[in-house]
């Protein structure tokens, strides 16, 4: 008897363990890639099993998306079937390419179809909201972002969109508002530390901005910092711009060091190239773009082409015996603004361009 009812437990011990489903190690791989935040891992893991799991190129275009890589996620939407098209997180990804392309139109469009088929309101409606903005419908913005909100879209990120488009607006006190309590609930959140500086700046709340700087550097580093970010305030239309006029070993000078003085409009800047800067005068269009270093040489071919393959360009100021490089262009502050919180590197910061900022050669 004894022998009877071992043989039935186990039985049943083997046919439990014989109808758990293996795992699968691509998911299992993905899982700790995903776990472990090795974004580049990810990205090798994808397109090297992209024939056994046509999935993939999907999650590989929306991570490339994720990093700004806009030239490396087209490449890979070239791969999709037309039925593979149809789906809505391809439906998403196009839409995110349109509106990287600014071809706010289009993306709407794609939008509509992606929630048409299924797709997640929420993100369906922050994307609309982005579009509205940049095309400077700003209430309907504000209306699509609260809209989101309502139906599950993080604070976080609502209410820092709404305060992009304040500050699209020229509406920095609005914005002020908005950001101070995100900040102190998030204060590691380097694209609402961003937003609040310039807001703050804009504001003439500038101990706001030394606060906040101070969070992450000593009190003489974070006032030489706030003393530059001051300085580089435009105030002829008072638009949310940060101009750096001096290059970064100026912020490691003894404090009595006074801060560049603010250009005025149309006026040029010392340079070592063959012809000076210039920036748009009262009433000529504005672009802008994101500083993200600034070298006493030219920066090497593999590094432009890092910064390239990550944020899709690379534009090159040669001024002040310096080599300062931007990414990024953009028709408003408030684009650029909502661009930077994605710029990896410390210290980033929006300056509009001048006559001297150039594309950089590879």
């Amino acid at each position: 008897m004894n022998n009877v009812v071992t043989g039935l437990l186990l039985t049943l011990i083997l046919a439990g363990c014989a109808s758990r489903p293996a795992e699968d190690p691509l998911e299992t791989r993905e899982a700790l890639l995903l776990a472990s935040g090795n974004h580049a891992g990810l990205v090798a893991h994808y397109k090297a099993n992209l024939n056994q799991r046509p999935e993939y190129k999907q999650r590989l275009i929306s991570l490339y998306l994720d990093q700004q890589d806009l030239r490396s996620a087209q490449l890979y939407t070239t791969l999709l079937s037309e039925q593979e098209r149809q789906q809505p997180q391809a439906r998403l990804a196009l839409a995110r390419i349109q509106c990287l392309q600014q071809q706010w139109q289009q993306c709407e469009s794609q939008l509509q179809q992606y929630r048409q088929a299924g797709g997640d309101p929420v993100q369906t409606l922050l994307l609309l909201g982005r579009a509205s903005a940049a095309q400077q419908h700003f209430e309907l913005a504000i209306d699509q972002f609260e809209e989101a909100r309502r139906l599950g879209a993080s604070d976080l990120q609502v209410l820092n969109n709404q305060a992009v488009v304040h500050l699209m607006q020229q509406r920095p006190q609005q914005a002020l508002a908005l950001l101070q309590p995100l900040y102190l609930r998030h204060p590691e959140d380097g694209g609402i530390r961003a937003n609040l500086i310039v807001a703050a700046i804009q504001a003439q709340r500038p101990l706001v901005a030394l606060e906040v700087l101070r969070q992450n550097d000593d009190e003489q580093q974070a006032k030489r910092q706030l003393q530059a970010l001051m300085a580089g305030v435009l105030p002829a239309d008072s638009q949310p711009v940060l101009w750096r006029k001096a290059p970064p070993k100026a912020l490691s000078e003894p404090q009595s060091a006074a801060p560049a003085p603010s250009q005025p409009e149309g006026r040029t800047e010392p340079g070592d190239g063959p012809a000076a800067c210039t920036l748009p005068g009262a009433g000529q269009d504005k672009r802008f773009c994101i500083q993200v270093t600034s070298w006493d040489r030219p920066l090497s071919q593999r590094m432009r082409r890092d910064f390239i393959q990550r944020y899709g360009s690379l534009f090159e100021q040669q001024s002040q015996s310096r080599y300062r490089y931007c990414v990024g262009d953009f028709d408003t502050v408030g684009e650029a603004s909502q661009f930077l919180s994605k710029v990896s590197e410390p210290g980033a910061f929006v300056v509009t361009q001048s006559s001297c900022h150039q594309q950089a050669a590879l």
